[in-house]
């Protein structure tokens, strides 16, 4: 196996991943590939060369050369070393994206899928960084009257409950949970709207309604744009 060829096919794939952080997702990948394989713990460093030694429990460390790779074996490596790298980016992406909890975010309706979990596209701008997310709104976190009635393009405001990532058989992934019954959701929502902080929640009822507090008066136009967004009664205190 080329191993230089190797990488420069698929580290462009990863490019946002720091050199270190990739060499060291290979490195794992090859040694859990033969590990699984042969049964022993394995070692490997990857630099100007691969170097790999089998590390046996109750035996002496011996090197182990990659001419004694099989064609299987050679496709099975590869395969382990694309899911690693595959995590780690989606681990860096996560830890980019931490900031997003307890914000809103607008976001597309793409789909609902048989369990009532409503999978949304969002499109967000970091300096001259554009990127789309898929974020999901499970039916807990969907006001009753708005379950089952999501249709695709409808747009929306989200609010970011968690982000974090998840792996699957042979995949990871960023998952981006988004709610709609949060309780601070119609306090930030009004608060972009009418650009007046410390407004603050008091109780909600999705899908009935919010009452929050203010020391300052709301203009109407914000208070009716929240209640459109919401569909729901948004009653504002204000103390004097």
């Amino acid at each position: 196996m080329a191993w230089q060829s190797l990488l420069s096919d698929l580290l462009p794939q990863y490019g946002n991943l720091p050199g270190h952080t990739a060499l060291d997702a290979i490195e794992r990948a090859i040694a859990r590939a033969l590990s699984k394989t042969f049964g022993v713990p394995f070692a490997v460093r990857l630099n100007q060369k691969l170097e790999i030694w089998k590390v046996p429990p109750d035996g002496e460390i011996e090197e182990f050369t990659e001419r004694r790779f099989s064609t299987k074996m050679r496709r099975y490596i590869l395969f382990e070393i694309e899911n690693e790298l595959r995590a780690a980016q989606v681990v860096l992406e996560c830890d980019k994206l931490l900031s997003l909890k307890g914000k809103v975010v607008t976001g597309i309706v793409k789909r609902t899928d048989t369990k009532g979990n409503v999978l949304v596209e969002m499109e967000l701008v970091d300096l001259f960084e554009r990127y789309i997310l898929m974020g999901e709104c499970p039916p807990r976190f969907q006001p009753p009257h708005e379950r089952r009635r999501y249709l695709p393009g409808d747009t929306r405001i989200w609010y970011v409950t968690s982000v974090k990532p998840v792996a699957g058989r042979n995949n990871a992934r960023v998952l981006v949970q988004l709610s709609r019954v949060a309780r601070h959701l119609p306090a930030i929502l009004l608060t972009g709207q009418s650009g007046i902080d410390r407004i603050t929640y008091i109780r909600r009822l999705p899908g009935s309604e919010s009452h929050l507090v203010s020391d300052q008066l709301i203009p109407k136009e914000a208070i009716a744009s929240v209640k459109k967004e919401l569909k729901e009664d948004v009653r504002v205190q204000v103390l004097s």
